[in-house]
């Protein structure tokens, strides 16, 4: 659910914990990488859906990487709630069909970054423990983390990915992890684009898109998901905010990983 002025509301409640990919069901009006195109398996090894559980079934919420076998790197905005009711499904491009690749672990703990602002999505980031470890093959694998402060040139081309619909208010969720890339937007172009809008872009947040004529981007159901540089495993953002979906004018705005390197290592005790 990546932020917008008007978030829709879901409603969830505690169920029985059966991990099946059949039950697995996506909420109305969370949507996804707009004007991308289907993933392959293995391709993201390190791309999980985040889920939780409603009634009897499981729903996709947001998007994580794999940081290393026990935790994940996902947007505090996604981090709400119990950790009882959290499960992460790794090595899944299909939703509704079972490759033998999946592994499905349960959250033990979470970890949203003390600082965080959900009235400026600052410092929107989030460390999910996991109850036990991922095994890692071609299917399942993690990302790298850049260097403390790494900055990502203006231009650099990122690959974003995520589960959801294909269209800004869609109805209807696709089945197959899509990804897209972008380039990344000057710090200063950025800011001047949403500087009349009301979201405030700082120093410690990535912005990509195509600025002028948009219709490829990151959405809503994408949330938490990571910008890697395209070609690599390096995750240099983490899908946080923006205004619509791939809107000419407006790039999405992310959480930027290098500025969080410290915490991550901090919290997870390396």
């Amino acid at each position: 659910m990546k932020l917008f002025l008007v978030l829709v509301s879901v409603g969830l409640a505690a169920a029985a914990r059966v991990p099946n990919t059949q039950s697995l069901m996506f909420p109305l009006g969370l949507n996804r990488i707009v004007g991308g195109e289907e993933a392959t398996l293995g391709e993201f090894p390190w791309q999980v859906s985040i889920r939780e559980f409603a009634d009897t079934q499981l729903l996709h919420i947001c998007g994580g990487s794999i940081m290393n076998e026990k935790w994940i790197i996902t947007a505090a905005h996604c981090c709400s709630g119990f950790p009882s009711l959290f499960h992460v499904t790794s090595g899944d491009v299909d939703t509704l069909s079972d490759e033998g690749t999946e592994q499905h672990i349960e959250v033990e703990a979470i970890h949203r970054h003390p600082d965080y602002s959900s009235s400026g999505y600052a410092n929107d980031i989030c460390l999910l423990e996991l109850a036990a470890s991922f095994t890692f093959d071609e299917f399942v694998a993690p990302v790298a983390l850049p260097e403390p402060l790494q900055q990502t040139d203006n231009g650099t081309m990122l690959t974003v990915t995520g589960f959801g619909v294909k269209i800004e208010g869609g109805l209807f969720p696709a089945t197959t992890l899509m990804k897209v890339d972008v380039p990344v937007v000057a710090d200063d172009v950025c800011k001047e684009a949403y500087s009349g809008f009301g979201g405030e872009v700082i120093d410690s947040m990535i912005c990509a898109g195509y600025l002028e004529e948009g219709g490829f981007d990151a959405c809503q159901g994408d949330s938490g998901g990571p910008y890697v540089i395209s070609g690599s495993n390096v995750q240099v953002g983490v899908v946080s905010w923006g205004k619509g979906c791939a809107e000419a004018g407006y790039p999405g705005v992310n959480t930027e990983v290098s500025y969080f390197v410290d915490w991550i290592q901090e919290t997870i005790g390396a």
